[in-house]
Order: C-alpha cells, then sequence, then structure tokens
C-alpha cells in the first residue's frame, strides 16, 4: 500500500499544485467557484491515480502477452475455476467487481463535469475510455514497458463501472433536487 503515498506525493501533489496555478493566473476571467474546483481536483486526483493503476503499477513480469479477444471467457473462467475450487473466490471478485470500480468513478465524474450529459454521450465515452485503457496496455507490452494483460472482458466490465457510476450520480442529483423543492415548497408554506 505503499504506493497509495507514492502516487499522492509524486503525481497527485504536482499535477494539482499545477492546476491550481493556473487556476489562479485566470481567476479575474473566470471567477472561482469552490464547488467547481473541488470536483475539478477529485477528478485530478482519480485520473492520476486511475492512469497509475491500470498502466504504471507494476505486476508480474510476464514474458508473454496475455491477450483475450473472446467476450466473457475470462469472466466465465473465473466463474468455472472458483466452482472447480481452482482459485480463491477473493482472486475471482477483486478482478471482475475491481474492473467495475476502477471505472465507477469516471461516469460520476462525467456527469458531475458536465450539464448536458445524455445516452449519446455517454456510451461512447463509456466505451471508449475502457478501449483506450486496453489499447494503451497493449501498446505498452509491446514496447516492454507494460505486464498488463489485454482483455475484452476488461472492456465490457469498465462499460459497466462507468454506466453505473453515471446512473448512480444522476440518481443522486434527481434525489437532491427534489428534496431541494421539498424543502423551498415547505418553507413557501410557512
Amino acid at each position: 500500500m505503499n504506493w497509495l503515498f507514492d502516487v499522492l506525493l509524486y503525481l497527485v501533489i504536482p499535477s494539482c499544485s499545477i492546476y491550481i496555478f493556473i487556476r489562479l493566473l485566470f481567476k479575474k476571467k473566470y471567477p472561482i467557484n469552490p464547488i467547481v474546483e473541488a470536483i475539478r481536483l477529485l477528478s485530478i486526483t482519480y485520473l492520476n491515480y486511475l492512469i497509475f493503476i491500470v498502466w504504471l503499477m507494476p505486476v508480474a513480469t510476464l514474458n508473454y502477452l496475455r491477450l483475450n479477444l473472446v467476450p466473457l471467457k475470462t469472466i466465465f473462467t473465473y466463474t468455472m475455476d472458483l466452482f472447480q475450487g481452482h482459485i480463491n473466490i477473493f482472486v475471482a471478485v477483486t478482478n471482475v467487481i475491481g474492473n467495475i470500480l476502477i471505472t465507477l468513478p469516471l461516469g460520476i465524474l462525467l456527469l458531475l463535469s458536465f450539464n448536458k450529459v445524455n445516452k449519446k454521450i455517454l456510451f461512447p465515452v463509456a466505451i471508449g475510455s475502457p478501449i483506450i485503457i486496453e489499447f494503451v496496455q497493449y501498446i505498452l507490452h509491446i514496447n516492454n514497458f507494460g505486464t498488463r494483460s489485454v482483455d475484452i472482458d476488461d472492456v465490457i466490465l469498465n462499460f459497466i463501472g462507468i454506466v453505473i457510476g453515471f446512473y448512480l450520480a444522476n440518481l443522486s442529483k434527481e434525489f437532491l433536487v427534489r428534496k431541494k423543492a421539498e424543502i423551498e415548497a415547505y418553507q413557501g408554506k410557512n
């Protein structure tokens, strides 16, 4: 877990510092909104950790590329190995749920960052982002910089994570808007 601190120290703090410096240069032209700035800083932090985890974090070195282009093959293999007792439940759940959870914040940030996000924007971003992640993993591997597998199931699970994150954020936003309207209506009656 030392990597959490290293990413904070070497990626997050410098990135956020550069953003704050640039933001302060343009504060007269673009007024500072604390909520917007907090969302942007959280976005920078999340993206730094995401980049580290999917492209830079060292994993077991292999002399070959683990490549899966058959949809649901890895998920099915995990399920079968789990039921046959060949792998630990922690390994299967971590790999499947982890691929969903790692991109879930991307869906939330998509809704928070843009006012009008609909399915025409959500689905290309939700499919394009995981494809870019896997493509860069492939490029890193063929250039001897990465050791991650390239798997269509990761694309599927990351897609699911982004969509779930978006819809959870959208439900939360709608709930807060309704509650605010109820409070205002209640205060208007008194």
